[in-house]
């Protein structure tokens, strides 16, 4: 009886003996220089890495705890990968040693702390696992890439002629770097000089050279030595120069009961204020259309004046003005002198396309002989010459260099004469 005793305490004395486990966790390096390494490390969103894990429950001979169901020589090891405390998968096998290495491959690491932990097992008399002793590993600290800056640019987008605006890029948290500013349009100016250039700071002060032109500001954000998960972007802004020079076409003379097409330029779809009056003194009430052109009944006989004026973004126009005069008939628009020049016969023309991109065409007001064409600028000066035209040519091709403005068009010969204004855009 006291040796059965016996037998059983030493068994109970084996079984509860300690040893020194522990459990190591790494991860792989790329290449080069490639292994592993068990350093924190940061993450751009998620990353796929392989966990390597080497534990041992003793070290030396003879140290290993005795399996006491007959004929099982073998240890089992339940390994668990955890990141911030939850399991992402469990391995269980059994080994003959007392040690082992052992594989998480192909994690999509995301921020967090990652750790593994191992119980080692042992069979008992009826040949059960029993846990002989848990031990966990390092833990891994893998934190987060910042996002790279989403940048923004802020400032009046819509400054009148050649006022100056502050353009303004949001954005930068990372503190560094240097603005590159470039326009898409070269009639503008940044900090009083030409673009693309390169400031330290991240506003810049920006004008236009000509009332109404359009651009498209970029800026480059360069320097930045930080590492960021993704790519800086390059914000754009769009720009207008508000022209509040306003001019007014339309017809000068036309008979009773016809309408006639005014037509402003800049052209646009609205903001636009037309008045009318009979004597230039007294104007309302407001037409009901506010876009560039309107069409307008002249129904009796008179001299009209129509006046048109443009809001824009709080850029306002100048007061343009035109004066028609309505005939009794159709014939006097064909037999008015030219500012009271008498000899002249005066013809009403007709220009296509007016305004124009490229070049006009003017059609024979049915000239009885040859004429010239000539062209004037608002200053007065000839730009343009066509001498000896036909006057049996249907139409005559003209503006083709002019640049861009507002021109008269006169055809003129002995006694006959024709006036036209037209735009080049």
């Amino acid at each position: 009886m006291k040796k059965v005793l016996y037998l059983i305490v030493c068994l109970v004395v084996i079984q509860s003996k300690l040893y020194a486990a522990f459990a190591t966790l790494e991860y792989n390096l790329p290449s080069p220089p490639g292994g592993y390494s068990s350093a924190n490390f940061a993450v751009c969103g998620s990353q796929a890495k392989n966990f390597k894990i080497y534990y041992e429950y003793c070290s030396g001979a003879g140290c290993g705890p005795t399996n006491l169901c007959v004929g099982n020589p073998n240890y089992r090891f339940e390994v668990t990968l955890y990141r911030n405390g939850s399991s992402l998968g469990t391995h269980t096998f059994q080994a003959s040693g007392a040690w082992t290495y052992d594989y998480f491959n192909g994690v999509a690491v995301t921020p967090g702390t990652y750790q593994v932990k191992v119980v080692f097992k042992r069979s008992n008399l009826v040949c059960s696992w029993v846990n002989v002793s848990t031990v966990y590993s390092n833990s891994i600290v893998v934190s987060a890439v910042p996002a790279a800056p989403v940048l923004s640019i802020t400032g009046n987008a819509t400054p009148c002629n050649t006022s100056s605006t502050t353009f303004t890029v949001n954005g930068n948290n990372t503190g560094s770097g240097t603005y590159t500013w470039t326009s898409s349009n070269p009639n503008f100016l940044i900090n009083g000089v030409s673009f693309p250039l390169t400031t330290t700071t991240n506003s810049a002060v920006i004008n236009a050279t000509v009332p109404g032109s359009t651009s498209t500001i970029s800026v480059t954000l360069n320097g930045v030595t930080t590492p960021y998960c993704g790519t800086i972007n390059v914000p754009t802004r769009g720009i207008n120069a508000v022209s509040t020079s306003l001019s007014v076409y339309g017809p000068s003379c036309i008979p009773p009961h016809t309408s006639g097409n005014l037509f402003t330029t800049p052209s646009g779809s609205s903001g636009y204020t037309w008045q009318a009056s009979t004597n230039n003194v007294n104007w309302g009430p407001n037409f009901p259309q506010t876009n560039s052109s309107i069409s307008v009944l002249f129904q009796a006989p008179g001299s009209y004046y129509t006046r048109v004026q443009r809001n824009l973004y709080g850029c306002i126009s100048n007061w343009a003005y035109l004066y028609t005069f309505c005939t009794a008939s159709s014939d006097q628009c064909r037999t008015m002198s030219n500012n009271g020049v008498s000899g002249f016969q005066e013809y009403e023309i007709s220009v296509y396309p007016n305004p124009s991109y490229s070049d006009f065409s003017i059609e024979n007001p049915g000239f009885a002989s040859n004429y010239s064409l000539v062209v004037y600028d608002l200053l007065g000066k000839e730009v343009e010459k066509i001498s000896d035209i036909s006057s049996f040519d249907s139409k005559v091709l003209f503006g083709s260099q002019l640049q861009k403005g507002i021109y008269t068009v006169v055809l003129l010969n002995e006694s006959e004469r024709a006036t036209k204004r037209v735009v080049k855009q």
